[in-house]
């Protein structure tokens, strides 16, 4: 298997545009034959969702070229506040001082644990290697954000 050596951004062809526009093309089709009056939410949802992708590749292509310790750290306290506040609006009870919980809840055990592989089982030196980090990082803390809220919401359900 070959392995493609990709500098920067890739660049889309306007066929490659044209076969994302089809697949969204499905559930407009599905909202008009089912009479959902869903279309206008589809259109504004992938228009959203692909400037949030242009916006968000174009900040990443800065981030993972940089060798700086401080590019996944701003990045990881960063995504770690999102995170929260996701796992914050999810639970249908709350308490004073949930959503400094739910954050370092989030941010101290995903960042431990990458660490820790990073260092001893992947062996990369710095470990914090933006290229690798940043990727990681956004994997665990998007598993983390899922189980959390899952217990959290379960949790409070009981005690409420």
């Amino acid at each position: 298997m070959e392995s493609s050596n990709i500098e920067g951004p890739l660049n889309v062809s306007l066929t490659s545009l044209g076969l994302s526009a089809v697949l969204i093309g499905f559930p407009i089709l599905i909202s008009l034959f089912q009479s959902l009056n869903m279309v206008s939410d589809i259109v504004v949802s992938a228009f959203r969702a692909t400037i949030q992708t242009m916006l968000l590749g174009s900040i990443l292509v800065i981030c993972l070229k940089s060798e700086q310790w401080w590019v996944p750290a701003i990045f990881t306290t960063f995504i770690s506040f999102i995170s929260a506040w996701e796992a914050f609006n999810r639970p249908l009870y709350r308490y004073k001082g949930i959503y400094f919980n739910l954050w370092f809840s989030i941010l101290v055990p995903s960042v431990c644990v990458l660490i820790f592989t990073m260092s001893f089982v992947l062996k990369l030196n710095p470990f914090w290697l933006p290229y690798y980090f940043i990727p990681l990082i956004s994997l665990i803390l998007a598993r983390t954000l899922i189980n959390l809220s899952i217990g959290v919401n379960v949790f409070l359900k009981s005690v409420y």
